[in-house]
C-alpha cells in the first residue's frame, strides 16, 4: 500500500546521566532498577527531545518528541516507547501519537502511529526507526521515516456538534458527499459520524 503522506525526521536525545549538564540534557531517568540485570530492565526514561529535518542537532526543530521509554528485557537491550510529536512550525501544526517496542540491536524497528491532531487529525500509520548515531552514553540520534495511510480523502474535518457535521474541504469535496453530509447532519447523527470518519484527514 502506498502511503498518502510521508515525513523524514531526526530525533536527538541528550542524556543527563551521560554527562550532559541540566541545561543541555533532554532526557533523564525517572527510575533505575540497576539490580535487575545487565540490560537496564525496569529503567524508565522521560524525554523532551528536538526533532529536525536533517542530522544537525542545532538545526531549527520542526517538532518536539515528548514521552517516555522503559527497558523491557533481561537478555538484550530492548525498550517500549510512547510519545507525542508536537509540531509547531510553518510546515505543520498539530500532533502525532507514536508507540511501540524498540529492539535496539535490530537495524530497523517499526512503531505504530496511533492518532493525531491538527494537521494530522486521526492519522494512522507506521514510523520506521533507524539508529543513526550514538556517542557513548551521552547522545544518540534516530532517523524516523513516518508513513501515514489514513488520509486518502484529503479533507479537513472541523467538528461534529451534537447533530450537525460541518466539513471544510481543503481540495474538492464532491457535491454528492457535501449534500449527503448536510442532510445526514440534520436528520441522522449516526450517519453524520460515519461521514466524519470517511473524511477524517487534514493533508494537502
Amino acid at each position: 500500500m502506498k502511503p498518502c503522506k510521508q515525513l523524514e525526521l531526526y530525533y536527538h536525545d541528550l542524556l543527563l546521566e551521560g554527562g550532559n549538564d541540566v541545561a543541555n540534557a533532554t532526557s533523564a531517568a525517572a527510575t533505575n532498577a540497576a539490580k535487575l540485570g545487565n540490560f537496564k530492565l525496569g529503567k524508565l526514561i522521560i524525554f523532551d527531545d528536538p526533532m529536525t529535518k536533517d542530522q544537525n542537532l542545532h538545526s531549527p526543530p520542526v517538532a518536539k518528541a515528548q514521552g517516555f521509554y522503559f527497558y523491557t528485557m533481561k537478555t538484550d537491550y530492548s525498550a517500549w516507547f510512547a510519545y507525542t510529536l508536537i509540531f509547531n512550525s510553518t510546515d505543520y501544526k498539530g500532533t502525532l501519537n507514536i508507540m511501540g517496542a524498540d529492539l535496539m540491536n535490530a537495524e530497523t524497528r517499526d512503531f505504530s502511529v496511533v492518532g493525531g491532531t491538527g494537521d494530522f487529525f486521526m492519522a494512522r500509520g507506521i514510523a520506521t526507526i533507524i539508529t543513526d548515531n550514538v556517542l557513548g552514553l551521552k547522545y544518540f540520534r534516530l532517523k524516523m521515516n513516518i508513513k501515514l495511510y489514513e488520509c486518502e480523502s484529503l479533507i479537513r474535518c472541523i467538528a461534529l456538534n451534537a447533530t450537525r457535521l460541518k466539513v471544510l474541504t481543503t481540495l474538492v469535496l464532491s457535491r454528492d458527499d457535501a449534500a449527503n453530509a448536510a442532510s445526514a447532519a440534520d436528520t441522522n447523527p449516526a450517519k453524520a459520524r460515519q461521514l466524519q470518519s470517511r473524511h477524517a484527514c487534514r493533508f494537502q
